[in-house]
């Protein structure tokens, strides 16, 4: 009975979820919603849809073309002496790999890519499903 009635949602959500299988910034919303709701985070849904390896390909897709951005242009807004974006390059110290210099936004990047994959790897119990709000304030970072 349980696999019938989901063969049957997945029919008729189909045309709901192309944005699942391909990247589209127009509906990047869609997926976005889902990333971020602790009551989808996990993608059943999309996972039942197009499976789990397409389900990661995806979240990476979004992430890198979406979410980065704007989680970079949110962090700037909120914080806007925090760090200097228009300088080209800082030098790295003597303790750094290889002496590689990096760009401010790439630090602020990859500590916010950090941020985000801690998010992904958080669990959510069913019972806070309901409250998603309350689950993000007793997750904050």
């Amino acid at each position: 009975m349980h696999l019938h009635m989901l063969a049957k949602m997945m029919v008729i959500l189909v045309a709901f979820l192309s944005f699942a299988t391909i990247y589209t910034p127009s509906k990047a919303h869609n997926m976005l919603a889902l990333m971020l709701d602790p009551c989808f985070k996990c993608m059943d849904v999309v996972k039942a849809f197009v499976g789990w390896a397409k389900v990661m390909e995806m979240v990476a897709q979004y992430d890198t073309k979406y979410l980065m951005l704007l989680l970079v242009a949110i962090f700037c807004l909120q914080n806007p002496s925090s760090i200097d974006l228009t300088d080209a390059l800082v030098v790295a110290d003597e303790d750094s790999i290889n002496g590689l210099m990096t760009s401010n936004e790439a630090i602020l990047q990859g500590l916010l890519k950090n941020e985000l994959s801690l998010f992904h790897h958080l669990h959510v119990k069913p019972e806070h499903y309901l409250l998603p709000l309350t689950w993000w304030k007793s997750h904050e970072l």
